[in-house]
């Protein structure tokens, strides 16, 4: 290989660079005097869909479709798939061109065109765009099935089919792959996506994960890529080896081998990634990760559900410091996103009626941000703003049962009775009215859903109603429900911090069964009393000169002694709950959601 022939493959290595390490700006400038190739191509389309300039990317599809039909049309399937799983917004502006769209109904129409691509056999001279592309297709429709089976909106026959058939195409792809000669950078750069894009297919195969990071670490090993690092990193993270993990993520910093440093990349998977090491950073570096992803994703034009995760994790991290002003400010923005994207803009019945159907495919990210948010507006004591976020938890709930999802309308029914729950505790008068209300709000939620709930919700919810009782001076029903929440969740935090409570039973201050121990506590100084006055009368009448002197001191000490009785008896249940205070449970000690990554 000659000097110039060097040079040029360096220089080639340097613009690529700043795409494999996710500074898509610098490519897309840099990369205009590129000779034209199908690397250039895919690595300039890429940097526009991680940019979210999908405006710009939408038209290069249709200028690539007129060089190469066959590659334009499975760009164009894979950016209708892209859209409607997670900006459905766009695929009703620039695909359907309809107001309305209904997630299912559409899912279901584009997958007789899958099938036409996934029957079609892979051509010796197939271009490794068309196979990472195909890739991408995989993972989308892997990932749209996925969510659809689990709420039974695919049929069981029909997800294993498409799970199978991808399968086996992958497989396919594997073979034909390994034939290739990859004797360039450029055939390199490209292997290292191909097998970053098989990583990403096996990760819907949990009985192939071995395979997954076997593939992130084959792309790493071709070539460095901040793509199959992150999602190697977060392969290692969810095994139980945040150690390794963390060790893989600081090491690639370390080399890392670019003009700029790796904390400027455009890649907003990176920041997300290093916010969830809590262990090995401190919580202002943590949200220094979110507020540079949120540095970028305020300037892009169009935002994706993922870009609504960085807000919500900021938020669960600000709430954790108990800045809730920030924290409901970041769930506020991460919930316009989410509602912006979706379509649904509008949460009550005032909304239209089509798109609010769709709810339950983004319920969780629905429910999750709605639930924090009521969070904070409780602990903010801002009462008119919870009722309106908790009424739309509850039109969620309705929605969910006009369409007969009774399992996911359980979960919301036991998120909103917690909810309730820690807004008596924190906002309402504690009288005999309000416990009666508190104890019919978790009773009928437990009633209601008896079936659906899981033994773990229905062993908290019974926990914090043992504590009511408690606080009612019930303490058989009290022992009664902590027995009942041990039989169904044994290893629950909240009924093992219970059973460590010392003195649990004690007598509450001045409570009826608190009088009744007084009075009886007063029985035996009375009798006492009666017999030594009775012996001091009868010594006086038989005059026994020294007895009555005796006895009357004694008398006296006795009395004082056997007195003392009812006022420890009425000073005790002071005593004892100060002793319970300090580790009785809190109805505001209630969970919060799990963090999200999911990104596109």
């Amino acid at each position: 290989m000659g000097t110039n022939e060097i040079s040029e493959e360096k220089s080639l290595n340097i613009i690529y660079n700043a795409f494999l390490f996710g500074f898509f700006t610098d490519f897309l400038k840099s990369s205009e005097d590129l000779p034209d190739s199908s690397l250039k191509d895919f690595c300039r389309l890429e940097s526009l869909f991680w940019l979210n300039d999908f405006d710009e990317y939408f038209e290069y599809i249709k200028e690539l479709s007129s060089k190469d039909a066959s590659i334009g049309y499975l760009l164009e399937f894979n950016f209708k798939l892209f859209t409607l799983n997670l900006i459905p917004k766009i695929y009703v502006e620039k695909i359907k061109k309809s107001d309305n769209y209904e997630y299912q109904k559409e899912f279901k129409s584009l997958l007789p065109e899958f099938y036409r691509i996934l029957e079609k056999p892979l051509d010796k001279d197939i271009s490794t765009f068309c196979l990472k592309v195909l890739l991408d297709i995989f993972c989308y429709i892997l990932g749209i099935a996925k969510n659809l089976f689990s709420i039974k909106e695919i049929p069981f026959s029909e997800y294993i089919k498409l799970k199978t058939n991808i399968f086996t195409k992958v497989q396919q792809i594997e073979s034909e792959f390994q034939n290739q000669n990859f004797d360039s950078e450029e055939y390199r750069i490209w292997q290292a996506l191909i097998y970053k894009g098989i990583a990403d297919v096996y990760s819907y195969y949990d009985e192939f994960s071995h395979m997954e990071r076997l593939y992130y670490e084959k792309s790493l090993s071709v070539r460095e890529n901040i793509f199959a690092l992150l999602d190697l990193v977060d392969y290692i993270y969810s095994d139980d080896d945040k150690y390794e993990a963390w060790n893989y993520l600081k090491n690639f910093e370390k080399y890392f081998n670019y003009e700029k440093v790796l904390n400027e990349t455009k890649y907003l998977i990176y920041f997300d990634t290093k916010a969830q090491f809590s262990e090995y950073q401190s919580k202002q570096e943590l949200k220094d990760n979110y507020l540079k992803a949120i540095r970028l994703i305020e300037k892009m034009k169009y935002k994706t559900i993922s870009e609504s995760y960085f807000y919500y994790n900021l938020g669960l991290s600000l709430e954790d410091e108990k800045d809730y002003l920030r924290s409901e400010e970041n769930f506020n923005k991460a919930l316009e996103i989410l509602k912006n994207a979706c379509q649904i803009p509008d949460l009550s019945y005032k909304s239209n009626t089509k798109n609010r159907k769709n709810l339950i495919y983004f319920l969780y990210d629905f429910e999750d941000y709605l639930y924090e948010l009521c969070l904070c507006q409780i602990n903010l004591n801002k009462l008119e703003d919870y009722e309106e976020t908790l009424g739309n938890m509850e039109n969620i709930k309705n929605e969910l049962s006009s369409q007969g999802y009774q399992e996911e309308k359980a979960d919301i029914s036991y998120d909103i009775t917690l909810l309730k729950v820690k807004n008596f505790e924190n906002n309402l008068e504690k009288d005999k009215k309000g416990y009666k209300e508190l104890i019919e709000i978790i009773e009928k939620c437990l009633v209601e859903n008896k079936v659906l709930l899981s033994n773990e919700q229905k062993a908290k919810l019974k926990v914090r109603l043992a504590i009511v009782y408690l606080e009612n001076d019930s303490l058989d029903k009290y022992n009664e429900l902590i027995k009942k929440a041990i039989d169904l969740d044994p290893d629950n935090k909240a009924v093992l911090k219970i059973i460590g409570m010392k003195n649990q039973q004690k007598t509450k201050f001045l409570s009826n069964e608190h009088w009744w121990e007084i009075a009886k506590s007063f029985s035996i100084p009375v009798v006492i009393f009666i017999l030594i006055f009775a012996i001091v009368c009868l010594s006086e009448n038989y005059f026994v000169p020294e007895l009555p002197g005796l006895i009357y001191t004694l008398f006296i000490v006795i009395v004082i002694v056997y007195c003392l009785l009812p006022v420890i008896t009425f000073i005790y249940p002071i005593i004892s709950r100060i002793s319970i205070s300090n580790v009785a449970i809190d109805f505001a000690d209630i969970p919060h959601k799990d963090r999200k990554s999911d990104f596109h």
